[in-house]
């Protein structure tokens, strides 16, 4: 009997694995947007002196991504 909860809850896991799965692919697919960066500058704000781990997104950068996304994505986008 103890042998047999260990299957049942095997198999749920492995159904809830596959569902995690099928959610991780559609959501790779969703968040594909690709920019070129010239330097790993042009990510953070020029204006920022912090060290990279806590420096801001540069407005420039968020912008672009907003348009890439937008472009990449419409229908998803309201």
């Amino acid at each position: 009997m103890i042998t047999e909860k260990k299957n049942n809850v095997g198999k749920e896991n492995n159904s809830h694995t596959a569902g995690l799965e099928e959610e991780k692919e559609k959501l790779l697919k969703l968040s594909e947007v690709s920019l070129i960066l010239d330097t790993y500058d042009d990510i953070f704000s020029d204006f920022d002196p912090r060290p990279y781990d806590e420096r801001g997104l540069s407005d420039d950068f968020l912008s672009e991504m907003k348009k890439r996304v937008r472009k990449s994505h419409p229908e998803q986008l309201s």
